[in-house]
């Protein structure tokens, strides 16, 4: 009888020990102050680079990779590394929640490198970022001409990315190939290249049809052309354009397709960016709403003159800026200075932004705007490596000439 009594009493202490394990698993602790078991949340708080401190309202509770419990309430959770600007947020936090808060942080003082020696008078960038063109016009017959910049991983790093695709020899004589406009193929596979006769850009001359891909001795002249070419191009596009929306839900399709204007989609392809061409309301495409997602307040009714990015993966809407108007609330000037001056970084999780006279990047919720360059550099020109460095045009010896070259800017 004893022993079955024992054997009772270690089965109702074990319980009793699951019990409270599992409530500390799940967040749940004794509070003395109010002397009653109550429920934590859990931050958990990363950053890259590593060992990061972690401050919560001003208080430091350990290094980034570690979980952080927390009373229900709301904290100023600051995430700081010496030599990196800081990163911070206001975050909710309710009992058995795990709240996360990734950090990028990125350095104060960015590296520069040299990517091009060439001399470069102009740039222009794909859609997708993957090729940039460059034009070199230095008075140099073997060297002067189109040369394209191939922006990949690439683990061969011997190998040149930058490779010629026309002298500007083999264009007609007198041009400026400064003075030129490029529009990219859907496929990025080919360029138009319009050629003016006069300097304010107005009058055309040529127009050619330049491969991106390898050199050509001889471009192909499409003047007469080039109506049936952009028409074929606006047909593929529209194809492109008409599978984008097909990633989306029904509801939010019927949306988008009336009143987005895509700027990009994010290279992991589950957010998107854009301008409102219509006013319209965000429909709810998961229900319930998700829990412990970003806390950053949305905006589900959209307008015109806004730049929004909506998440696909948590069905939320953020307004970020203001196009166009007048005062200094508006953020860009027009609909074609927005989307020249934003691009993905390659995280898909934050925005880089050019501004006058620095760069800048923020979260994809618009939150924590950092500069992270406010060197020299060409106005009219900007992109980002495929490994995270933002790409400018900028001269570091003006007495040496007025040409640029391409440099490399560490943001990690």
């Amino acid at each position: 009888m004893q022993f079955i009594i024992r054997k009772l009493v270690l089965v109702f202490v074990f319980a009793i020990v699951l019990v409270i394990l599992i409530a500390i698993s799940r967040g749940y602790h004794f509070s003395f102050s109010q002397k009653k078991i109550s429920p934590t949340g859990i931050l958990v708080a990363a950053s890259y680079p590593d060992g990061a401190h972690v401050f919560v309202n001003g208080k430091l509770k350990g290094a980034t990779n570690t979980n952080v419990p927390l009373e229900p309430g709301e904290y100023d959770v600051e995430i700081k590394q010496n030599g990196y600007t800081p990163w911070k947020k206001r975050l909710k936090i309710k009992g058995e929640w795990v709240v996360k808060a990734n950090a990028l942080l990125f350095p104060q003082n960015p590296s520069l490198a040299p990517v091009t020696t060439l001399g470069i008078s102009k740039a222009s960038v794909s859609g997708s970022g993957d090729r940039i063109v460059i034009i070199s016009e230095t008075n140099n017959p073997e060297k002067d001409g189109v040369y394209a910049f191939e922006n990949v991983r690439n683990p061969l790093s011997r190998i040149n990315p930058l490779k010629l695709l026309v002298l500007k020899s083999a264009f007609p004589a007198g041009v400026q190939l400064v003075q030129s406009t490029i529009e990219f193929s859907p496929d990025e596979a080919h360029m138009l290249m319009t050629l003016y006769t006069d300097e304010e850009s107005t009058i055309v001359s040529h127009i050619y049809l330049v491969d991106t891909t390898k050199q050509t001795l001889q471009p192909f002249e499409v003047t007469g052309s080039v109506k049936t070419i952009a028409e074929a191009w606006d047909e593929e596009r529209f194809i492109l354009r008409k599978k984008e929306f097909a990633t989306l839900k029904k509801p939010l399709a019927r949306v988008a397709q009336s009143s987005f204007d895509i700027i990009a989609f994010s290279p992991d392809e589950r957010k998107i960016l854009y301008t409102a061409t219509a006013s319209a309301t965000i429909p709810q495409v998961i229900t319930p709403p998700l829990v412990s997602t970003n806390q950053t307040p949305e905006e589900r009714h959209i307008e015109p003159g806004f730049v929004y990015l909506y998440d696909k993966e948590e069905d939320k809407n953020f307004k970020l800026f203001r196009v166009g108007g007048s005062g200094s609330k508006s953020d860009f000037g027009s609909l074609e200075s927005a989307k020249a001056s934003l691009w993905w970084y390659p995280d898909s999780a934050h925005l880089v932004i050019k501004e006058k006279g620095r760069f800048s990047v923020i979260d994809y919720d618009g939150s924590n705007r950092r500069t992270v360059y406010s060197g020299p550099f060409a106005q009219d020109f900007f992109a980002i490596s495929k490994d995270g460095k933002l790409f400018v045009l900028a001269n570091f010896n003006t007495e040496s000439g007025l040409l640029f070259d391409m440099y490399s800017v560490g943001l990690k």
